[in-house]
């Protein structure tokens, strides 16, 4: 077979992506049919291993690392990049190659910058306010006709190295562009810097998490349901517009000061047709709220949702999340032993107890089935059996039940 020349002008993104989805064998094989220079090699071979590694955890890296016989110049980009992922996003410059020349070069320099202070788009960073494997999001500002913006821009790092993060990313982008509602974190805009990298720009919540909040606030168990009722409803309407978040959980719950509730982070939200397919890529979930299916390899529907509520709601209720029952009442009488404290708002233990047995109970039990087609069959269906409590109607549902599957069987089923 004949090899393909190196070109200089060729980006090294570009090489990245064309081979990282083959499998190892094969890859190796193509890459050693280009005509490379040796220091190209080596960025690409630490690349793939990054991208293979930077998932891990770091005792996970380390033994990954240990079981491979990397030559020493991969070797050596290889840490670097990995010490750089753990650290602050570093400034990028015109290219991946670039970008990989400097993390060689001088990783102690790379090491102590940050974005902040610098540009991206119209943006102007300001703040570093949380960070994963693959993005990092920062309070940024900009000048517009109507005085200063102030938003939550989202910028994808390690994607610099993966066509599956920048397929979330642009997943991602496109999903909150459909969701148009009050209490979800808007879209303002995305787009690609001039140096290249992918930045979504979202409504700045300033607030806490709605178990945090509700805490804070001293809410009664009446407070909290009509604020889980509001939340049910608004995650009907992603529903509604055929999107599963996937990820529901109080860190993505905010309450705002003026008690707006605010769902955040569609990072690894799903659209139907991404969804009923069987899933043939990494498991990416919050294990505490994740339901039963969601460690499989099977589709997901709206139900993965429903469950992740019936934690929450768990959670707002008892002030613990519910580990080995399905019943919030007996979760409180267990926490009797270890004293351990309820959150302010809510009434003594023994009050709490039989407030929580019956009805309740029942709707935890619901949502919180270990069988999808068991569940509350939409958000709706579980804030309608909210709202029926508050108001002081009978709650026609006891998991398992004839009027539960009766209901699941015939309401929306996302995917």
């Amino acid at each position: 077979m004949q090899t393909q020349r190196w070109a200089p002008g060729i980006d090294l993104r570009d090489l990245f992506d064309g081979l990282v989805e083959l499998a190892p064998k094969l890859r190796d094989a193509r890459l050693s049919e280009l005509d490379l220079p040796e220091d190209v090699r080596l960025h690409l071979q630490a690349m793939f291993a990054f991208d293979d590694m930077v998932a891990l955890a770091p005792g996970e890296r380390a033994a990954q690392i240990a079981t491979r016989k990397l030559p020493k110049g991969v070797s050596r980009r290889l840490h670097a990049m990995l010490a750089i992922d753990g650290s602050a996003p570093v400034r990028v410059g015109g290219s991946v190659a670039e970008t990989f020349n400097r993390i060689c070069a001088d990783d102690d320099e790379l090491l102590g910058q940050s974005l902040v202070g610098t540009h991206i788009g119209t943006f102007r960073l300001l703040a570093l306010i949380g960070q994963g494997s693959s993005s990092a999001v920062f309070r940024a500002e900009r000048q517009t006709g109507e005085g200063l913006q102030i938003v939550a821009l989202k910028l994808l790092r390690t994607g610099l190295y993966s066509n599956d993060a920048w397929r979330r990313f642009r997943r991602e982008q496109a999903i909150l562009a459909r969701l148009r509602h009050p209490n979800i974190a808007g879209l303002i805009e995305g787009g690609v810097s001039s140096a290249g990298i992918p930045y979504i720009a979202m409504e700045l919540v300033e607030g806490a998490p709605i178990t945090h909040a509700a805490r804070a606030r001293g809410l009664s168990v009446e407070q909290r349901l009509a604020w889980f009722s509001r939340l049910c409803r608004t995650v009907a309407a992603v529903h509604a517009a055929l999107i599963v978040h996937c990820d529901l959980k109080p860190a993505n719950l905010f309450v705002t000061q003026n008690d707006e509730l605010k769902v955040l982070d569609f990072g690894i939200a799903k659209r139907v047709d991404d969804v009923q397919a069987t899933r043939t890529q990494p498991i990416a979930l919050t294990p505490e709220y994740a339901a039963p299916e969601q460690f499989g390899p099977g589709p997901l529907t709206a139900a993965v949702d429903v469950y992740a509520l019936g934690v929450v709601l768990g959670e707002l209720l008892t002030g613990q999340r519910l580990v080995g029952t399905k019943r919030a009442s007996d979760a409180v009488a267990a926490a009797i032993n270890d004293k351990t404290t309820l959150p302010n708002g809510l009434p003594p233990r023994p009050a709490l107890i039989r407030k929580l047995r019956g009805d309740l109970d029942a709707i935890l039990a619901s949502a919180l089935a270990d069988e999808p087609a068991m569940r509350f069959g939409s958000a709706g269906a579980l804030a309608d059996t909210i709202e029926r409590y508050l108001d002081g109607h009978p709650v026609r549902t006891r998991a398992p039940s004839h009027w539960c599957c009766a209901s699941l069987c015939t309401t929306i089923a996302v995917a």
